[in-house]
């Protein structure tokens, strides 16, 4: 077992595992000077826990406490040239446990509330493209990645209470929201209830209807299915709805769609199956549209099937004053298929209302 694998089952202070693991990479550097650093040396934090607002994932304080040791240059020749530093925080909001990752710093806050059946790392280009300028933050829902899988609150509006909880709890706000999906669903109720934790609201292929029958149908048969047999046997299907065909047709995104693909399959059945039923039965919030007053940015793949171009069109109607990006070559996760395109927007959207 390795030192990052005790550390990530004990969860150890910020401190320890920055003197535990450094000094473990240390003693390795002085025995295989042989060998280049990065082959082997790779420093990993985890487990910290928030220290304020502006250090919450630890890390400042930690590079600060391995370098005071002298620790960040190895003997090897040519140093330590690739340290990698990495928290893996969790909070309690609303009853239940969420994992979030943050990324970057910055004055201003983006919030990053991501789709049904993945996790947070969908958002991981924007988060990547806006952390030199922003402070990032991404949160698993209930029942996904990395969060707690309660037995029970998945209906919609506690999925709501969960993100405006986490948004008072990271004590951020007002934030730039940016919802896919679920997310989106999120965003639209915080955009005309709780204007005041909002900068910014960006609804990606999200919408503000009710679930057509048909297709509520269809998602009831397949959780019954999915209760008996698993997800496995619709994890192709999912990902056709999820991703375009230019993307799963690309040899150079193959690992990233093998990782989503895996982690659908890994879900907790009941978790996911109780949290579509709470998103599919979600209420109508169309004529709450025109309540919405904060700079909005409403973003579909032109390929989304799942919660295609019309929908969208309907916010962009609804919404005063916002604005409608339809990324090509996009299907419902666009943050993915249209990384580039989305970062840009997204960037853009941002600055103007800084």
């Amino acid at each position: 077992m390795t030192i990052a694998s005790v550390i990530e089952r004990t969860g150890l202070s910020c401190a320890r595992i920055a003197v535990v693991q450094a000094h473990h990479a240390a003693i390795r550097s002085a025995s295989h000077s042989s060998m280049k650093a990065e082959n082997w040396f790779q420093l990993r934090i985890v487990g910290v826990t928030a220290i304020n607002a502006r250090l919450r994932s630890g890390s400042c304080f930690a590079r600060a406490l391995i370098e005071s040791r002298g620790l960040a240059r190895s003997r090897c020749s040519g140093g330590i040239p690739n340290v990698t530093i990495r928290s893996v925080p969790d909070i309690r909001v609303n009853g239940v446990r969420l994992h979030y990752v943050e990324q970057g710093s910055g004055p201003e806050v983006v919030v990053f509330s991501h789709s049904y059946l993945v996790d947070w790392s969908h958002f991981k280009p924007q988060m990547d493209a806006l952390s030199d300028r922003y402070r990032c933050i991404a949160f698993d829902h209930r029942g996904h990645g990395r969060s707690e899988r309660p037995s029970d609150g998945y209906d919609m509006e506690n999925l709501y209470t969960d993100g405006v909880a986490f948004i008072e709890a990271m004590n951020c706000a007002p934030v730039h929201f940016v919802g896919l999906s679920t997310g989106g669903f999120i965003g639209l109720r915080l955009g005309f209830r709780r204007p005041d934790l909002l900068r910014t609201l960006t609804l990606m292929d999200t919408s503000a209807e009710i679930e057509p029958t048909l297709k509520r149908f269809q998602y009831e048969l397949m959780m019954r299915m999915v209760r008996v047999i698993g997800t496995r046997a619709f994890a192709g299907y999912i990902m056709s709805l999820f991703f375009s065909k230019k993307s799963r047709h690309d040899p150079t995104r193959e690992a990233e769609l093998s990782r989503f693909r895996q982690m659908m399959i890994d879900n907790d059945n009941d978790a996911i199956i109780q949290f579509g039923r709470g998103i599919f039965g979600r209420q109508s919030v169309v004529e709450h549209l025109a309540q919405v007053t904060v700079p909005t940015l409403v973003i579909v793949g032109e390929e989304d099937r799942s919660q295609p171009l019309a929908r969208a069109q309907r916010i962009a109607d609804g919404i005063p004053g916002s604005e409608l990006l339809i990324v090509p070559n996009a299907a419902h996760i666009s943050s993915f298929d249209g990384a580039d395109v989305v970062s840009a927007a997204l960037a853009k959207h941002l600055a103007q209302h800084e």
